[in-house]
């Protein structure tokens, strides 16, 4: 939060480390742009230590086994085989967010996506 989301709030430069799941690293440091609107993608941010940085919270709702089959399908056609790190590390985390944090209670839009 202190790294992006509030010097974005604030209209400072910052930088981001994306991480990079082929080297199980964070990568270099990447500069992240100005602006007046910030879209994140990413499940943690419902978490209750960021959630007051956060202007609108949208739920895409889609079933785990959907989300996994399509982004494992996205892997394979960029050639990465994570399927190792979708059932040992990404399911079993986005198993225990929902049961302690109810993201999609937490949203305040619920998008239906098929």
């Amino acid at each position: 939060m202190d790294e992006v989301l509030l010097p974005f709030r604030e209209r400072s430069a910052s930088n981001f480390r994306r991480f990079d799941w082929g080297i199980r690293a964070l990568g270099e440091p990447e500069p992240v742009p100005l602006g007046d609107v910030m879209v994140v993608d990413l499940v943690g941010l419902f978490h209750p230590e960021a959630i007051d940085y956060l202007d609108l919270t949208i739920w895409c709702d889609v079933d785990l086994a959907t989300a996994q089959a399509r982004g494992m399908k996205r892997d394979a056609e960029l050639g990465r085989d994570h399927s190792r790190l979708w059932r040992e590390v990404w399911i079993p985390n986005e198993r225990d967010f929902e049961a302690n944090f109810a993201p999609r209670e937490r949203a305040e839009v619920l998008h239906p996506t098929y």
